[in-house]
This record gives structure tokens, sequence and C-alpha cells, in this order.
């Protein structure tokens, strides 16, 4: 019986990395990951003045329906839908919750 991990992974870079571990009997077989930038305009080089306005993942949490959420350094709250398929990884950016609308 084929059995499928899911890990998500993020770095000091911007990226998230999905990594998809496939394992049958107990046995590895095969790996791969997808990148995905946690920045608000996707751009994969940010550029900044100090690393106070650097904006990277720093905590990461899944929870029981492959919800991933990722708080980033500048107080918001990255939402995707991550789904594992038969040919890969399925991620979907649902939405980014911004600190000020967290306050209430």
């Amino acid at each position: 019986e084929e059995q499928r991990l899911i890990v998500a992974t993020a770095c000091f870079d911007g990226k998230v990395r999905i990594w998809r571990i496939d394992f049958e009997e107990g046995k590895y077989l095969r790996h791969g990951f997808q990148d995905h930038i946690v920045s608000q305009d996707e751009n994969i080089h940010d550029h900044f003045e100090n690393l106070l306005e650097h904006r990277h993942p720093n905590s990461l949490q899944f929870d029981q329906d492959g919800t991933l959420y990722v708080g980033d350094s500048l107080g918001a709250i990255h939402v995707w839908s991550v789904r594992a398929s038969f040919s890969g990884i399925n991620v979907q950016r649902e939405r980014i919750l911004d600190p000020k609308e967290m306050r209430g």
C-alpha cells in the first residue's frame, strides 16, 4: 500500500516549500517539492533596505483538512489549500490575513 506524506518547510529566502514524500510498505519511493513565495507581490527578488522590512515565513501549521497557515515576519497570515494528488501537489493561495484585519 502506497502512502504519501506532505511536509512544509520555510526559509528566510521568502519561500515555503511543500514536499510530497511517497512510501510503499515502509520503503521510500520518491519525493518532489514545489516552491511558493510568501510576499505581497509574489516577487521572488524582494529588495529591502533593512531586515525589518523583509517579508519571510517564520511559522507553519497544517490543520486536519490540509489547510496550511503561514505566519510571516511582518505579521500577516497566509492561508493555502494543500492537496496531494496522484500527479503531484495541488497548492492554492486562499487569502492573506493582514494584521489590521485581526485587531477587531
